[in-house]
């Protein structure tokens, strides 16, 4: 988990923060608004005279939720299957290191579920050019659900094993496919044959979480 505080930026009219444990440096925010986002200059993000709703667009584009503006959060949980890439979350979040730990805080956040990343179990691009999966269901696990999908949930990062989510949630397949499930299992050590979902494949590989 990242020990590191969110940097901030202060503006007239919007406040943006910079988490840099998550950053997964896939460099979105400065090809999408290079006017404010220019990791040249210091302060590398700039807010003066800034249009406030480009900056908006700019951060919720962030793939890995490291940029923030703030926002109230309502809407529901869902948790996107990114091709040959990480877990997308969205929504009111608690990334948990274990199942007492009090866990971080989230609207969005990339979690790596290719086992590679060494900022575990955030996203940091190690999967480039290494990991592949089509993001697709196989088989989805018991325990669908046709109620409304939470507004919250808890992400347990079990050691040595999958991302226990606790919660009714959506989780949208590369192709759009979308399945509401009841606290699924999500799979993180890159191995399962049933992507994104743990078939205990982390158990065979003898899976570390903790490099």
């Amino acid at each position: 988990m990242s020990d590191k505080t969110p940097k901030h930026f202060h503006g007239k009219h919007i406040d943006v923060s910079f988490d840099a444990g998550i950053c997964s440096h896939g460099g979105d925010c400065v090809r999408n608004l290079p006017g404010v986002f220019d990791l040249k200059a210091r302060p590398w993000i700039n807010l003066e005279d800034c249009d406030t709703a480009a900056v908006i667009n700019a951060v919720r584009q962030c793939p890995s939720g490291a940029l923030q503006f703030h926002e109230a959060c309502d809407q529901q949980v869902s948790i996107r299957v990114v091709k040959d890439g990480p877990l997308q979350v969205r929504g009111n979040v608690s990334v948990k290191e274990n199942y007492n730990s009090e866990g971080t805080q989230h609207q969005r956040v990339a979690l790596c579920r290719c086992g590679l990343s060494k900022n575990k179990p955030f996203c940091d691009a190690r999967h480039m050019k290494i990991f592949k999966d089509s993001g697709t269901f196989n088989k989805v696990p018991a325990g669908t659900s046709k109620q409304e999908a939470a507004e919250h949930a808890n992400i347990i990062c079990v050691e040595n094993g999958p991302f226990m989510c606790r919660a009714t949630v959506d989780v949208i397949a590369a192709d759009g496919q979308t399945q509401r499930v009841i606290d699924p299992a999500l799979c993180r050590c890159g191995e399962s044959q049933n992507k994104p979902f743990c078939d205990g494949s982390h158990n065979k590989i003898n899976f570390d979480s903790s490099n």
